[in-house]
């Protein structure tokens, strides 16, 4: 976590958050590491943008987030299984 918060994506991601709860009096309290969560989907979206061409992922990144995402669904009943940007 500390070598993300050095990204640019980081501060990216403190800002849409200062944001999108700057009318919230009692917004919850955001965790290091949902910031930095955000911070590396961030910087995979720029990425991805950036890619020109046929982009095409790995056999075994694929599998790998196929077994990542049946975890979190398993543990925490949160379906993420469909969602292709992950």
């Amino acid at each position: 976590m500390a070598e993300i918060s050095s990204h640019k994506e980081y501060a990216a991601a403190q800002a849409i958050y200062s944001i999108l709860c700057a009318d919230e009096k009692d917004h919850p309290s955001l965790r290091e590491e949902e910031l930095c969560y955000a911070a590396v989907y961030i910087a995979g979206r720029r990425n991805v943008g950036a890619v020109r061409g046929n982009f095409v992922i790995s056999e075994k990144t694929d599998s790998l987030v196929v077994e990542m995402l049946e975890n979190i669904y398993t543990t925490f009943q949160i379906d993420l299984r469909d969602n292709l940007s992950l």
